[in-house]
């Protein structure tokens, strides 16, 4: 019996290391941290700013995209999420793990895209954001 518990937590363990996998199985687990309130809570940031990560770089990397093929990116905001709802996944909806959307502002030939974090406050410390040059 004990074999077999060591086994499953070591195969956890291991897909646990696997980022795409991570995210998996983190969904699957949603349910029960809602269950565990703030602790829950607190386990799952990890596995969300993985995704928000994740999402801005395919953001970038689609922004990329449109430079290549001569196509026009968004310009502002309401630009930005209505591109977002093309570009993103259906359950996505362009918002971030967190439920707020993906900001954009844009300089001259510099795109930066990102999100707010958990705490939804610009300008803090868990903001994750990413920067280009067009």
């Amino acid at each position: 019996m004990i074999r077999k518990i060591l086994v499953v937590v070591v195969v956890l363990g291991f897909a646990w290391s696997y980022p795409p996998m991570r995210q998996r199985m983190m969904l699957a687990m949603s349910p029960a941290f809602e269950l565990l309130g703030p602790v829950g809570d607190r386990m799952a940031q990890p596995a969300r700013r993985w995704k928000a990560e994740s999402d801005i770089t395919f953001i970038m990397q689609q922004f990329q995209l449109e430079k290549t093929e001569g196509r026009k990116s968004p310009a502002t905001q309401r630009d930005f999420e209505v591109w977002m709802l093309r570009k993103q996944s259906a359950g996505d909806k362009g918002k971030d793990p967190w439920g707020q959307f993906y900001w954009l502002k844009r300089a001259n030939n510099t795109v930066t895209v990102g999100s707010h974090g958990p705490d939804h406050e610009p300008n803090t410390a868990d903001d994750i954001t990413q920067t280009i040059v067009l």
